[in-house]
């Protein structure tokens, strides 16, 4: 398999800017230089069209620069089978505070180091987050994000993917998906935490001290926590909880999908039981500790143990 590689270099200023567009490849956005942009793009040129495979590198009188896969088979006259286009791979060096938008098909993409503004969109194609300070806007179809040591307010859009962060501060999250689940470790910020699912389970890992409202409207999922509840409620499909005084809000809007917020050090709360409004996680070493110390009886043992 043949290779073409170009390199480019573009001087910037604050606040950069760039915008990369692929439709199959890789991408790898890193930190670089405070004044330059630098771009690497290897293009691969195996069973595919490489003529009418361009990449595309320019930037505006605004200082922005743009990085593109172009494919135009419009012209080409097809005999046998549709002219497919060459992966390209970019290694794109920015400066550390730059805003990147980056949209990918058939690309797995990767940003790590800045602190800027963060927004990709990718089909069929992972996105991968690490060592950012946001703000972020995800939009994935047919793909997963993972993020580790992530801050900022975050708008994300799955289809057919889940998210996954770790070490994350994410103070609000507006969060839509469409068979996928969420999975977020994080402190709870000012909020709001508004999150849509047609189908999928949202789960916030958070300290053992938040305080928070949890509310949830499903035709067929529960809320689930192991945090200490002040109040609960269920009506037609509505639940309701205080957590600990309450505080900010965490809404989840789902068809069918439960809501779960427990501590980091302990694990996934099990399913509520029917009838009840919230099930807390059983704490077995403190039930067998107080049994041990005379606190508890044996009786009183079993019952919660069996809860």
């Amino acid at each position: 398999m043949s290779q073409e590689s170009i390199q480019q270099t573009f001087e910037v200023t604050s606040p950069a800017n760039l915008y990369l567009s692929n439709i199959c490849g890789s991408v790898e956005i890193r930190p670089g230089q405070d004044d330059l942009i630098q771009v690497t793009a290897v293009k691969h040129s195996g069973n595919c069209d490489a003529e009418h495979t361009q990449i595309q590198l320019e930037q505006g009188d605004d200082g922005a620069v743009s990085v593109k896969t172009h494919f135009d088979a419009a012209n080409l006259l097809v005999k046998f089978h549709a002219p497919q286009p060459c992966c390209v791979d970019y290694i794109v060096e920015v400066p550390t505070k730059a805003d990147v938008r980056v949209k990918g098909v058939s690309c797995s993409i990767l940003v790590k180091g800045l602190a800027g503004k963060t927004d990709v969109k990718t089909v069929s194609g992972d996105i991968q987050l690490v060592d950012l300070n946001g703000p972020f806007v995800l939009d994935s179809v047919s793909g997963d994000i993972s993020g580790e040591n992530l801050a900022g307010g975050m708008k994300v859009n799955l289809v057919s993917g889940d998210l996954h962060l770790k070490n994350a501060q994410i103070p609000s999250l507006h969060a839509t998906t469409v068979s996928g689940d969420l999975a977020i470790e994080t402190p709870l910020g000012e909020g709001p935490y508004k999150i849509n699912s047609v189908s999928g389970d949202a789960e916030l890992v958070v300290p053992g001290d938040t305080s928070c409202k949890l509310t949830i409207n499903s035709l067929s999922g529960d809320l689930l926590t192991d945090l200490p509840v002040d109040s609960a409620s269920r009506s037609h499909g509505h639940q309701w909880a205080s957590i600990q005084g309450g505080g900010v809000e965490v809404a989840y809007h789902s068809v069918s999908g439960d809501l779960c917020i427990h501590h980091s050090e302990n694990v996934r709360p099990v399913r509520a039981a029917s009838g009840q409004p919230i099930a807390p996680a059983v704490d077995r070493r403190a039930i067998l500790d107080k049994l041990d110390q005379g606190e508890m009886s044996v009786e009183e043992a079993l019952t919660q143990l069996r809860a």
